[in-house]
């Protein structure tokens, strides 16, 4: 398990023969640790079996448009890093309000009420589907 955040410049990442990579998605963006790991490695990304996690309170509803915005998204990323990873997962995350500070707990809110998802500024809410998640995991290990 390695942060990307935290990886050595040289880390050596040819021992590794399965890759699952996971950020958030915020503002049509990903994270960009993980935008300049996956362009540095993307031949060695490229050559193993990959799987991209892509969180983010989009992949919370079900509406044709929000899907056809994270695909957008993903294409955007893999085309931007040269990876091709062989699936891609869109999950829901969470609001965090425990540890917004005051601007982005006022964003959040506009955001969850733009959705139609009730919040209590003062609690969290999570809306991964951890079961499904699971179950796409194992699904991914199975056909490695």
């Amino acid at each position: 398990l390695v942060d990307v955040t935290d990886a050595a410049p040289d880390l050596d990442v040819w021992p590794f023969g399965v890759v699952i990579l996971a950020a958030s998605l915020q503002a049509h963006r990903y994270q960009l640790p993980l935008v300049t790991f996956a362009r540095d490695h993307h031949v060695w990304l490229n050559q193993i079996p990959s799987l991209s996690i892509s969180v983010s309170l989009t992949a919370a509803g079900d509406e044709a448009e929000d899907r056809a915005g994270l695909a957008k998204c993903a294409e955007a990323f893999n085309a931007e890093t040269s990876w091709t990873p062989k699936e891609t997962l869109h999950v829901a995350g969470a609001f965090r309000f425990t540890e917004y500070d005051f601007f982005k707990s006022w964003v959040m809110r506009l955001i969850a009420k733009s959705k139609k998802v009730e919040v209590d500024p003062h609690q969290d809410l999570e809306l991964t589907d951890w079961r499904a998640l699971s179950r796409d995991l194992k699904a991914f290990r199975a056909g490695v």
